[in-house]
Parts: structure tokens; sequence; C-alpha cells
């Protein structure tokens, strides 16, 4: 949750219980109440009230991320510890089938 959102339920909250409190436990307060506190409705916000929280609080979008082409994502993989045991294991494996069948 970005700090704005954050800082409009803090806002928001009518009540006198810690936000972070509330804000873990949101699913078990009713619905009448949480529409309440946060100022909505079941039909949603009306207009103007979205246009001043969207002015107050900016819109709420997430942040362009920075695009990697393929193979940077292929080598990233391999960052992974997991990944990194699984070709140890792969390799293992071979390299005792070999020297079974050099054996034979």
């Amino acid at each position: 949750m970005s700090p704005r959102a954050r800082a409009a339920l803090r806002k928001m909250a009518s009540s006198n219980r810690d936000v972070s409190q509330d804000l873990q436990s949101a699913w078990t307060i009713p619905r009448p109440d949480l529409l309440d506190r946060l100022h909505t409705s079941p039909n949603g916000l009306a207009q103007d009230e979205a246009d001043r929280r969207i002015g107050q609080y900016g819109p709420n979008r997430l942040k362009k991320g920075k695009r990697s082409d393929p193979i940077t994502l292929l080598l990233a993989q391999f960052k992974s510890p997991i990944i990194l045991i699984l070709i140890f294991a792969g390799t293992l494996q071979r390299r005792w089938r070999r020297r079974l069948s050099k054996e034979e």
C-alpha cells in the first residue's frame, strides 16, 4: 500500500483504534461500518468526491517498471539458489550415468 493511501486511510479512520490494526482486520469489519469509515457507499464514490480524492491523493496508478530484454531475464534466473542446485544435480546425475554406462 502506498504511503498516500495509508495516509488517506489514517485520515479517514474515525475511531481511536490503531489504524494498522484496522488495516490488518478490515475483512472483520461489517460492510456498513467499513463503507462509513471510508466515506463511500455500495455504489461507489460520487464523481465530485472521486475528483476531490484524486486531487488530494493523486491518481491510483502503478509506477512503470523497468523492462528487461529476454537475455537479461534468462541470466537473472541463475541468481536463484534453487536453479543452481538443480543444474548441479543434473550435471552430477549425467556424469554418474556416463560412468555407470562405461563400467558395463
